[in-house]
Protein backbone atom coordinates (compact mmCIF):
# COMPACT_ATOMS: atom_id res chain seq x y z
CA UNK A 1 0.00 0.00 0.00
CA UNK A 2 1.38 3.43 -0.93
CA UNK A 3 1.56 6.43 1.40
CA UNK A 4 -1.14 8.18 -0.60
CA UNK A 5 -3.44 5.18 -0.15
CA UNK A 6 -2.66 4.99 3.58
CA UNK A 7 -3.49 8.70 4.05
CA UNK A 8 -6.69 8.51 1.97
CA UNK A 9 -7.87 5.46 3.92
CA UNK A 10 -7.16 7.32 7.19
CA UNK A 11 -9.17 10.31 5.91
CA UNK A 12 -12.11 8.05 5.05
CA UNK A 13 -11.99 6.24 8.40
CA UNK A 14 -11.91 9.55 10.33
CA UNK A 15 -14.37 11.42 8.05
CA UNK A 16 -11.83 14.10 7.04
CA UNK A 17 -12.48 15.99 3.82
CA UNK A 18 -9.78 18.69 3.98
CA UNK A 19 -6.15 18.21 2.89
CA UNK A 20 -3.75 16.52 5.31
CA UNK A 21 -0.03 17.14 4.94
CA UNK A 22 3.15 16.94 7.00
CA UNK A 23 4.90 20.08 8.24
CA UNK A 24 7.49 19.83 5.46
CA UNK A 25 4.86 19.35 2.74
CA UNK A 26 2.85 22.38 3.92
CA UNK A 27 6.05 24.49 3.73
CA UNK A 28 6.73 23.15 0.24
CA UNK A 29 3.20 24.27 -0.73
CA UNK A 30 3.83 27.79 0.65
CA UNK A 31 2.15 27.46 4.05
CA UNK A 32 3.38 27.66 7.63
CA UNK A 33 1.91 25.75 10.54
CA UNK A 34 0.47 28.28 12.98
CA UNK A 35 2.47 28.87 16.14
CA UNK A 36 1.42 26.57 18.98
CA UNK A 37 -0.50 24.14 16.77
CA UNK A 38 -0.15 20.48 17.63
CA UNK A 39 -0.61 17.70 15.13
CA UNK A 40 -4.14 16.32 15.33
CA UNK A 41 -3.38 13.31 13.16
CA UNK A 42 -0.53 10.80 13.49
CA UNK A 43 -0.34 8.31 10.65
CA UNK A 44 2.15 5.48 10.13
CA UNK A 45 3.55 5.77 6.59
CA UNK A 46 6.49 4.43 4.58
CA UNK A 47 9.78 6.32 4.77
CA UNK A 48 12.86 5.62 2.69
CA UNK A 49 16.25 5.39 4.37
CA UNK A 50 19.74 4.67 3.11
CA UNK A 51 22.69 3.04 4.79
CA UNK A 52 26.33 3.01 3.71
CA UNK A 53 27.93 -0.44 3.90
CA UNK A 54 31.67 -0.96 3.51
CA UNK A 55 32.54 -4.01 1.44
CA UNK A 56 35.28 -5.88 3.34
CA UNK A 57 36.86 -7.51 0.27
CA UNK A 58 37.21 -4.56 -2.08
CA UNK A 59 37.02 -1.76 0.52
CA UNK A 60 34.33 0.03 -1.47
CA UNK A 61 31.34 1.71 0.08
CA UNK A 62 27.91 0.76 -1.17
CA UNK A 63 24.63 2.45 -0.34
CA UNK A 64 21.68 0.26 0.44
CA UNK A 65 18.18 1.62 0.69
CA UNK A 66 15.02 0.26 2.22
CA UNK A 67 11.58 1.35 3.33
CA UNK A 68 10.55 1.43 6.97
CA UNK A 69 7.26 2.29 8.66
CA UNK A 70 7.41 5.61 10.52
CA UNK A 71 4.75 7.60 12.36
CA UNK A 72 4.40 11.07 10.89
CA UNK A 73 2.49 14.10 12.16
CA UNK A 74 -0.11 15.59 9.82
CA UNK A 75 -1.79 19.00 9.91
CA UNK A 76 -5.10 20.18 8.44
CA UNK A 77 -5.80 23.32 6.42
CA UNK A 78 -7.22 25.02 9.56
CA UNK A 79 -3.83 24.65 11.27
CA UNK A 80 -1.79 26.47 8.64
CA UNK A 81 -1.56 29.95 7.11
CA UNK A 82 -0.23 31.18 3.78
CA UNK A 83 3.36 32.43 3.90
CA UNK A 84 3.43 36.12 2.94
CA UNK A 85 6.65 37.27 1.33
Amino acid sequence: MTNRMIIELYKIEHDISCPLHTYAKWQELGYQVKKGEKSKHKITIWKGCTKKVKNENSETVEETSKLIMKTACFFTMEQVEKIVK
